[in-house]
């Protein structure tokens, strides 16, 4: 589904249908913004010919899978990221006009970018390419903040679980570190190179940009550093938590293998005395002995009694 708006320097704001566009490409008084959900090949091709759209760049769109980039084409400027739900955003840039392609994630969730348009339509003072990026990537980090903030509360609370010895085996600490490791990853993977797209964003932009609209450039390029290094942060606190899971496994196991070896020497005494005499050797003097029976149930207690008390001094038991 296409929808176009043009917002005028007067403050008028047209919604225009397909066919209107090419009426509004070339207008200097007005900023013309065109965007696409989820395009069928017919939508994509009647805006790639509006907008002169270089092949390589439609084909990026197109792909799913790729990395936040940015590219300048001679009639145009080519960006593409993702949002905290990694549903891809393309940007076409020209000197008055914008163009956005929305892709849904596999979850069938999509970039909503009503909060933009309700901030553009308020603020008619600042109706150009460079600030209609701005509201768009200052929304978009804005998200990934929100996202890296939950993730810091998931691993917090893998900590928690760690420290209070709720990490045994069954209590499913293990999946839960592996998909928070797979998450932060991912956010990773698109967080980082939107940190380097933004730069090149607002270098590109330099010259149409307004001292104002750079200093808040400025501001979401802190902020995208800032989630950057809150998810290496995590990733690290997450790694040490799970190297303490598994060292205090380790402790339990050895724990559990020396209350066993104890038992088991205890138990070596009383089965070597019983091993001997039940050997059932003509020539053994004890078999004949009326006391021999009382004397080797004696020798075993007494032996087991005092190997429980070496094993339970020095801790084992």
């Amino acid at each position: 589904m296409i929808e176009a708006r043009s917002y005028h320097d007067d403050g008028r704001i047209l919604d225009l249908v397909s066919d209107e566009i090419s009426d509004h490409v070339s207008t200097h008084d007005s900023l013309l913004w065109v965007d696409i959900a989820d395009p069928t090949a017919d939508e994509l091709h009647h805006v790639a010919e509006e907008f002169s759209l270089h092949p390589l760049a439609m084909e990026g769109a197109l792909q799913s899978g790729e990395r936040p980039t940015f590219d300048r084409f001679p009639e145009h400027t080519f960006a593409l990221t993702y949002d905290a739900h990694l549903c891809k955003v393309t940007l076409f840039l020209g000197d008055r006009w914008v163009v956005t392609v929305r892709s849904t994630n596999p979850e069938g969730m999509v970039w909503e970018p009503a909060p933009i348009r309700e901030r553009l339509s308020t603020d008619p003072g600042h109706r150009s390419v460079a600030h209609l990026m701005y509201l768009i990537f200052d929304n978009l980090v804005d998200g990934h903040e929100d996202r890296a903030e939950e993730l810091r509360a998931e691993v917090e609370a893998v900590e928690d679980r760690v420290l209070a010895g709720d990490s045994g085996p069954g209590e499913g600490l293990e999946p839960d570190v592996l998909r928070l490791r797979r998450s932060l990853l991912e956010i990773r993977r698109v967080v980082a190179p939107t940190r380097d797209l933004i730069t090149e964003l607002r270098r590109g932009l330099n010259g149409a940009m307004d001292p104002e609209t750079d200093l808040r450039f400025a501001d979401v390029h802190d902020h995208i550093l800032r989630v950057v290094e809150q998810i290496d942060t995590q990733r690290e606190l997450l790694g040490n938590a799970f190297e303490v899971h598994l060292a205090i496994m380790s402790n339990q196991m050895n724990l559990v293998m020396k209350k066993l070896t104890a038992w088991g020497s205890i138990l070596f005494g009383s089965a070597l005395i019983s091993g001997i005499y039940g050997m059932n050797f003509t020539n053994m003097p004890e078999l004949d002995w009326q006391i021999g029976y009382p004397m080797a149930l004696g020798m075993m207690v007494v032996l087991s009694l005092v190997l429980h008390r070496i094993f339970r001094k020095r801790g084992w038991l």
